[in-house]
């Protein structure tokens, strides 16, 4: 949710494995195997093919399209020719590439960072916005944020959840807002749950919400007339 305007401005495609026994499965349960494994690499290449597939379909019926921001990890940029498929991805379904956020982890960044410097300036020279997932959890180095074409910082979810009970965590929320504002990105908070939260964020300058407190993960073909309904609702009320 942006905070400026209140209105839907996005969503994260978040991916879950629907066991034939244990039902819907967390990707706590089987992206750590996936990235000890190696099928990280096509389970990406999958969520990708059917995120950016969901926006090609939602222009065509007419749809609002909104931006979808999808995880990648330092395994994905392994492979050759990663960068490349997703421009042919873009370029078969007509997507702009305005419309596709890519998030990635500080450990992303740490691995053989020249390498995936030149591939992140690829996607960036491209229109593809980057962000830094679950920003201030990490140990890189604050030089990445100043030299990579990253374009907003999400603040993780266990900062969200202490910052209102903790002076030292709402300090270090804080100053991370002041750092983007200063480096000129945007700020997302993730794992926003709470009205107390969400008024807190705004007044630190906060740009984006997400979390529960706005709605739960729902299926994609649910989220247009979810985001009608949310954005009406601000309209009934002036």
């Amino acid at each position: 949710i942006d905070l400026q305007t209140r209105r839907v401005c996005g969503a994260e495609a978040l991916v879950r494995w629907t066991h034939p026994q244990r039902g819907a499965m967390s990707p706590a349960d089987f992206i750590p195997l996936a990235e000890q494994t190696g099928l990280i690499r096509p389970l990406t290449r999958h969520v990708l093919a059917v995120v950016v597939r969901q926006i090609a379909d939602w222009r065509d019926q007419t749809q609002p399209v909104w931006p979808l921001a999808v995880n990648v990890s330092a395994r994905d940029f392994d492979e050759a020719g990663f960068v490349d498929a997703i421009f042919q991805l873009l370029d078969r379904h007509g997507v702009e590439p305005e419309l596709l956020r890519l998030e990635l982890t500080e450990s992303t960044l740490m691995d053989d960072a020249e390498r995936v410097r030149e591939q992140l300036l690829r996607l960036a020279e491209r229109g593809i916005a980057l962000s830094i997932d679950d920003f201030g959890t990490g140990y890189s180095s604050l030089s990445y944020v100043a030299n990579l074409p990253i374009r907003s910082l999400k603040i993780d979810r266990s900062f969200v959840v202490q910052m209102m009970s903790s002076p030292r965590v709402h300090s270090v929320v804080a100053a991370t807002i002041s750092l983007a504002q200063a480096l000129g990105l945007r700020v997302i908070a993730e794992g926003v749950d709470q009205p107390v939260q969400a008024e807190e964020l705004c007044r630190l300058g906060c740009h984006e919400l997400q979390g529960f407190l706005f709605s739960p993960a729902i299926p994609a073909a649910n989220f247009p007339a979810w985001a009608r309904r949310f954005d009406e609702r601000l309209h009934d009320r002036g």
